[in-house]
Order: C-alpha cells, then structure tokens, then sequence
C-alpha cells in the first residue's frame, strides 16, 4: 500500500461545461472546499486538492452570477478545448438545457 496522501498529488484538474446558475454554484463549490490554498483540502491530509482549470461558455463577454478566479480558471467557448486538453482530468457537466456541441 502507497504511503502517498492526498495533499502530497498534484490537483485533479476538472473541465468543466457550463456557466450558467448551476455551473456557478459547482465552481464555488469546488473551489471553495477544494481548490484554493485556504480551502479544506489544502489543510487535510485525506482530501485531493482540485482545481477547475476551464469552464466552457456559450458567451465570454456575458456577465457571470460568480467571480472566476481568473489566476486558475480559463473560460472558452470551443468545447473542444475541454475535451482534447489532456491535462485535464476530469469533465464535469452541469446542463441545464441542451448545448450545441
């Protein structure tokens, strides 16, 4: 058994598509919990830091209902760079209606 604990792996990486309202409520979540040097992961030993390195948007210019750490987080409009980014290791997908992929 590996002596590894989570605060020793590097950050999982999620992709993330979608913005909107729920999209917002997840990024705040994780990177709240997760994802920051002050968040709950960061001080426990047991809980992987995570990260949400991309966030798919139909509109950049659109005003958000949630603040993007900007220093962690890209937002983009071609899903694809979500999809084919292999430092990504993780996608998650908070539709709330359809998207035109």
């Amino acid at each position: 058994m590996s002596s590894l604990t989570a605060a020793a792996l590097r950050p999982l990486r999620i992709g993330m598509i979608g913005g909107g309202t729920v999209g917002g409520g997840v990024y705040d979540i994780i990177m709240g919990r997760l994802g920051g040097s002050k968040s709950e992961a960061a001080a426990s030993s047991t809980t992987r830091q995570c990260v949400i390195t991309k966030i798919c948007v139909r509109d950049l210019a659109k005003s958000r209902s949630f603040h993007v750490d900007e220093t962690k987080t890209t937002l983009v409009t071609d899903v694809n760079s979500i999809l084919d980014d292999n430092s990504i290791d993780l996608g998650k997908f908070p539709f709330r209606r359809e998207m035109d992929v």
